[in-house]
């Protein structure tokens, strides 16, 4: 069993940036949690291109991770999100040493 690393990025909707951090902190952070995800790191881009907000972590698998991304927290989580956010990407990649986008 691998673990797999998912990649979560956006861009807070001007004027909802308060309600967006405390939605992550309060509801996707924990969804996430209860649901295997070890969070690595996350990032804000204060000036610049590309994402204004990217987070990493592990699952201890891809089936893991499948098995959340396909789930009704998992959905329901996402639309949450949408309401503060736009462009938002997510990624499964294999865990390397070195940062990874």
């Amino acid at each position: 069993m691998e673990p797999i690393k998912m990649i979560l990025q956006y861009n807070m909707k001007p004027g909802l940036e308060e309600e967006c951090h405390y939605f992550v902190v309060t509801e996707l952070g924990p969804m996430l949690d209860r649901n295997g995800f070890r969070f690595l790191d996350a990032w804000y881009t204060e000036w610049g291109e590309g994402p204004q907000i990217l987070g990493s972590g592990l699952f201890d698998s891809a089936d893991a991770a499948r098995e959340l991304l396909l789930s009704s927290d998992w959905r329901e989580a996402l639309d949450g999100l949408r309401t503060y956010a736009d462009n938002i990407s997510v990624r499964l990649i294999a865990p390397a040493a070195t940062f990874q986008l």
